[in-house]
């Protein structure tokens, strides 16, 4: 169904996306990650969280990814609200410089985003830079 609602609502424009991000699938993953901090214990706790949105633009043939990186869930989840601007600024990109190669990786920490992407061949690349 998740499927279903990106395919329409990228299909009927980035805003349209935007939304359904921000009302419907953004409150779900803060609870899910509250939830999933809280069972953390030990050095799982003491560990720098991830939380990764990829999104592929077929009129490109680009997948924007984007990593939100904190301390614990709840500074991930203060920072979610930049990732759609964070794939606004990735189209207005490869628009003014072209695709270059197919993974564009972006890093949100600390609210700051990186300024260009990092540019990959492979999706597991962004791994390494996560």
């Amino acid at each position: 169904m998740l499927g279903i609602t990106f395919f329409v609502a990228n299909r009927l424009g980035g805003k349209a996306l935007d939304d359904a991000y921000t009302h419907l699938i953004q409150p779900r993953f803060t609870a899910f990650l509250a939830k999933i901090d809280k069972k953390l214990n030990g050095g799982n706790r003491k560990a720098k969280k991830v939380f990764s949105v990829n999104r592929w633009y077929a009129e490109h043939k680009v997948l924007v990814s984007v990593s939100v990186v904190g301390s614990d869930f709840d500074e991930v989840i203060k920072q979610l609200d930049l990732v759609p601007t964070v794939h606004s600024r990735a189209i207005g990109w490869i628009t003014a410089n072209g695709a270059r190669k197919p993974i564009h990786y972006y890093r949100i920490e600390d609210g700051k985003v990186s300024p260009v992407p990092m540019l990959f061949d492979r999706i597991e690349e962004t791994l390494l830079n996560s």
